[in-house]
């Protein structure tokens, strides 16, 4: 299906741009530059987190010296979102995201190539409905993504030539893992049941299946943490699964997450995973407004707490080329007027962070990021909306945007 663009949202936020800063592809800014916006200061830690005795303090972030340069911004709907990318090198790589139109309410997933300059926007398959949920590559002929919709839910496969749909299981599949040659994992629910896993070594070759079914061991699981090789990790609410060979085994989230109690309970909000032996863990305290932000680091034997920033939510996270973990810190309440930043720790501890160039009056609400391969930049996505229109009781548009980073970069005054 073709989009057209529907609100011209793009070119309000292009025309509301009124210092330097960025250049834009997909959208006209006239030239002009949007203007700096300074580096938000850490929330005090709420008084209650003194019960809480593993924590091991807040890092205070400095301001970082890189710079992020947009390479695209559309309107295919009303609401427009890119949710994250698989790049392959410099000049090469699949972003993937979905658009909404607030008069049919109907979402349509929305596929982009990169080819080192800009992003061309791709067909997947016609007329398919719902929301790019996960994706996962072993190489540029081997692309999959899952697509969620109302009440159906797809898997797709790109051989390098074409899309088609996959033959999956008759379940809610939100996650996907290929192994290449190896095989793949879907992981999803029965209705009314705990998470499964299932895994087909030939579903490339086949279209789909046979799938064999395996029972996760620690209930309802959302999301998955591929590492680099066979291994796989699976989390959701305060739960861990770890892939060990051809079995799923429970981690204990132990030194990594305080214990719930009456009053207080935790959350996995991202993890990633980078060897067996090399896991980060990102979460928070649930069911408040005070910021809580909570970071663990796995060494193969246990867990270990990481001081971060206060005062805001760590969501997606990648590590770059000179071993800088990135992660991307969005304010606590779903409808502030604040945006998203990104957070960058060094590996001696330091941490520094940068923000993203908006328009004046806007806010970035991001969702992924992803290293570009061969070198040390960070492409984010997400969306950019008008600043507290969520709040107006009358809804609120948006328009998809992906970043990448430009420039030197490091905080003032650290040595390189």
């Amino acid at each position: 299906m073709a989009f057209q663009e529907r609100r011209p949202i793009a070119a309000v936020l292009a025309a509301m741009a009124i210092t330097v800063g960025f250049t834009a592809s997909g959208c006209d800014s006239g030239g002009r530059a949007v203007p700096s916006i300074p580096a938000p200061s850490p929330s005090a830690p709420p008084s209650w987190a003194q019960a809480d005795p593993a924590n091991p303090g807040w890092a205070q972030p400095v301001p970082s010296h890189r710079s992020w340069r947009l390479t695209h911004m559309f309107d295919y709907g009303d609401f427009d979102a890119m949710e994250g990318a698989i790049l392959f090198g410099p000049a090469d790589g699949w972003a993937f995201g979905e658009t909404n139109s607030l008069d049919e309410g109907e979402v349509f997933p929305i596929a982009l190539r990169w080819n080192g300059r800009s992003w061309r926007q791709m067909n997947v398959l016609p007329r398919l409905q719902g929301v790019i949920s996960s994706m996962s590559a072993s190489a540029p002929d081997d692309i999959w993504v899952t697509v969620h919709g109302d009440v159906d839910t797809y898997v797709l496969r790109y051989d390098g030539h074409r899309w088609s749909q996959v033959r999956a299981p008759a379940a809610e599949i939100f996650a996907v893992r290929t192994l290449g040659r190896r095989g793949v994992w879907l992981m999803g629910n029965d209705v009314g049941k705990p998470t499964n896993a299932w895994f087909s070594e030939t579903a490339a070759r086949s279209g789909g299946g046979p799938w064999r079914k395996t029972r996760l061991p620690v209930g309802y699981l959302k999301w998955v943490a591929p590492v680099s090789g066979p291994g796989m990790w699976a989390y959701g609410g305060n739960r861990v699964a770890r892939l060990d060979g051809a079995k799923w085994r429970k981690v204990s989230t132990d030194g990594a997450l305080p214990p719930d109690d009456e009053t207080r309970t935790y959350t996995i909000t991202s993890m990633l995973a980078l060897a067996d032996d090399d896991v980060w863990l990102f979460g928070e305290r649930g069911e408040t407004n005070e910021p809580y932000p909570i970071a663990a680091h796995w060494n193969g034997r246990s867990w270990e707490r990481v001081a971060v920033p206060a005062g805001r939510r760590l969501g997606q996270a990648c590590v770059d080329s000179r071993g800088r973990l990135h992660v991307i810190a969005s304010p606590m309440l779903f409808d502030s007027p604040e945006s998203a930043v990104v957070l960058s720790r060094y590996p001696d501890g330091r941490w520094e962070v940068s923000t993203i160039p908006v328009p004046q009056g806007t806010a970035a609400r991001l969702r992924g990021l992803a290293v570009v391969p061969g070198t040390d930049e960070v492409m984010v996505f997400g969306e950019v909306e008008i600043a507290g229109e969520r709040n107006n009781g009358n809804g609120y548009t948006s328009s998809s945007v992906i970043y990448i980073s430009a420039g030197s970069d490091g905080a003032a005054g650290l040595p390189r």
